[in-house]
């Protein structure tokens, strides 16, 4: 799946030496999976290299991300070649964390009718329109209020 998104032997072999290339190599396919053009998975997948080499053979956690995030970038002098754009590292690292199941704490939802519409809103957020988890939650926060104000 490597070989189809990325045409160069050499930048295979630097992924597959990354101290995270087994996930790099399953966040390949879920991406490919999820319908992403080959351009952004390549942008998608250097994000995520590159935050493999900063992490090391340190624990993932969402906490570590934001210190990718708010610490390494800005200050960032990486030999290898890295997207700077704080949007696409987002994006990009938040569909990892979605991938191995680090998602944030989820939306409550009420009984009754409105959970019900929610519940479903929710499905199509994620299964259609294939958002990323923190895109779903300000979603659903957004339809949950406008819902309970109609409601009442």
């Amino acid at each position: 799946m490597l070989e189809g998104l990325f045409r160069r032997r050499w930048a295979c072999k630097r992924i597959r030496a990354n101290p995270i290339a087994s996930i790099l190599e399953r966040y390949v396919e879920y991406l490919v999976g999820r319908g992403h053009l080959p351009r952004t998975s390549r942008q998608y997948v250097c994000v995520v290299e590159h935050f493999g080499r900063w992490l090391g053979r340190r624990p993932m956690s969402r906490v570590m991300v934001q210190r990718f995030i708010r610490r390494h970038l800005p200050a960032c002098r990486c030999r290898m070649p890295a997207f700077r754009n704080l949007e696409w590292n987002r994006a990009a690292l938040n569909r990892l964390l979605d991938m191995i199941g680090m998602v944030p704490d989820r939306v409550g939802f009420p009984r009754g009718p409105v959970g019900d519409l929610l519940r479903r809103y929710q499905e199509s957020l994620v299964t259609a329109r294939g958002l990323a988890v923190t895109q779903v939650r300000k979603q659903l926060v957004a339809a949950r209020t406008m819902l309970m104000d109609l409601h009442r």
